[in-house]
């Protein structure tokens, strides 16, 4: 009976765990996000390569939105090699999510418009889902497939929103 009421409690224990696990098997790594809220946070430096910038911090803070479609919607600032740009407007006009497959990431990317400069520059983000206790994270490493080794490493994630 001992062991009978220890399996029982075992069990109740992993009940809640099995949705999340396969939640988790259900969902591509790599698909593009609908009906989702996040909050940005990612740091890095630039790599250490005998320049002047060497080891220079980089950040970028903000939100995300995915509508039904995965259209984009958020304000985002970044501060990188101590040059700030903050409150970037992503709309579906100029942020596109491409979803991955088995042999790529997926891919953010934004053109925006540097309110202080009128200077238009890309952002370009790779992206995996994961499936934690909280819900659904996107881990975001900026710009890993397409740019040279001279770029900043940066690496974040976007975690759900209350609101999301």
């Amino acid at each position: 009976m001992k062991k009978i009421l220890s399996t029982l409690g075992a069990l109740v224990f992993l009940a809640p765990l099995s949705g999340e696990i396969a939640r988790a098997q259900t969902l591509s790594p790599t698909t593009c996000p609908v009906n989702y809220q996040c909050s940005l946070l990612a740091t890095g430096n630039f790599p250490l390569e005998g320049q002047p910038t060497d080891g220079y911090p980089s950040s970028l803070v903000g939100f995300l939105n995915f509508d039904a479609s995965s259209n984009i919607t958020g304000i985002v600032s970044v501060n990188e090699n101590g040059h700030t740009a903050t409150n970037l407007s992503l709309s579906s006009d100029n942020a596109t999510c491409t979803s991955g497959n088995a042999s790529a990431l997926g891919k953010i990317t934004a053109t925006v418009t540097a309110p202080s400069t009128g200077q238009k520059f890309t952002l370009t983000w790779d992206f995996v889902t994961a499936v934690t206790q909280t819900g659904t994270e996107l881990l975001i490493s900026g710009e890993t497939t397409t740019s040279p080794a001279d770029t900043p490493v940066t690496v974040g994630v976007c975690r759900p929103s209350a609101a999301g």
